[in-house]
């Protein structure tokens, strides 16, 4: 039976997510293969993962491992965004983690799966490349390139969704040059490891269908065109049929103000998990929501008219700067 190994990173405030994650993960995929799944974690209560280890009962043929990690081997590493946790970084650290593992899939905790990930998986593990993953949108990184050390031309990577080849990574002594790489890019790096695989895989990645990373901002039509690698039949494909709905926005769907329509795949998944149950106060939900379409509008406006946009922003930071 052929295996397919799956890798998460969590720490106490996403392991409710990172559960409803694998749910979704076990619901959909095929029973002809057996899923060994990898939590790597530095602070996760034995609470939580007393209650991730039962999900493997929802599906034979599956195994959930832990492996816990220090935080002493990211302490020079950076961090520059609110929306992040150095738990991020753990990933880089698969090659050496999982010696006998050849190919992986890692997902962040913030998705949910709707398709069977062996449909990918076996053109994956036939394949030369470092990574498969999908590409981000233009706008949000081209700008960003030369300062990565990566040529102005290239395409970049969403890290959310990853197959990886480790036995590639380690024959490229991945880990040991990112580290490096970190070291010397510091000041530059936004995205944590996300920049730093980018960086390190340019000119061997593939890119993965767009519906196995679907986001949010993307799927409005905000970026239509704004794809290297993507036609806009690929967005409608992605929209109509996720294969994984990754929920990069914020709120997220647990949280108040959420306003993305596919937070109800949330809901459904977490019903097969132990915290199943779980609602939010959308009593209190108006005002983030209201702040949330008005930012979906500049984003948008920026796109479409970027003077204007500019002329919002000279007055957004002229009135921040009289009154506070």
């Amino acid at each position: 039976m052929q295996k397919i190994h799956v890798a998460f990173a969590s720490d106490n405030n996403y392991a409710q997510h990172m559960a409803v994650s694998i749910a979704s993960l076990l619901k959909n995929t095929s029973h002809d293969c057996f899923l060994q799944i990898y939590i790597l974690f530095e602070n996760l209560d034995l609470d939580h993962i007393e209650r991730v280890k039962v999900l493997s009962g929802l599906r034979e043929n599956t195994k959930i491992n832990f492996i816990k990690l220090s935080l002493d081997d990211f302490k020079d590493y950076p961090l520059h965004t609110q929306w992040h946790s150095i738990a991020t970084y753990f990933r880089l650290k698969l090659p050496s983690l999982l010696p006998d593992v050849s190919h992986i899939a890692y997902l962040d905790s913030d998705i949910v799966v709707c398709d069977d990930i062996l449909t990918v998986w076996d053109g994956f593990i036939l394949d030369s490349s470092m990574i498969w993953a999908v590409e981000e949108p233009t706008p949000l990184y081209s700008h960003r390139l030369q300062s990565l050390g990566m040529k102005t031309e290239s395409p970049y990577f969403n890290g959310g969704v990853l197959l990886l080849n480790l036995d590639k990574m380690r024959k490229n002594i991945f880990e040991e040059r990112s580290k490096e790489y970190i070291k010397a890019y510091s000041q530059y790096i936004q995205y944590q490891d996300q920049d730093v695989l980018n960086a390190l895989s340019e000119g061997d990645w593939k890119p993965l269908p767009l519906r196995w990373n679907s986001f949010f901002f993307v799927l409005e039509g905000i970026y239509k065109g704004k794809y290297r690698l993507y036609s806009d039949s690929d967005i409608q494909i992605a929209k109509k049929t996720p294969a994984i709905i990754h929920y990069n926005q914020h709120p997220k769907p647990w949280a108040e103000g959420c306003i993305d329509s596919r937070r109800s795949k949330y809901f459904k998944y977490i019903e097969y998990t132990p915290y199943k149950g779980f609602k939010v106060n959308q009593s209190k939900s108006y005002r983030p929501m209201l702040r949330e379409y008005f930012r979906r509008l500049f984003l948008e406006i920026n796109m479409r008219m970027p003077l204007l946009y500019c002329v919002f922003r000279y007055i957004k930071r002229a009135l921040v700067k009289v009154y506070g």
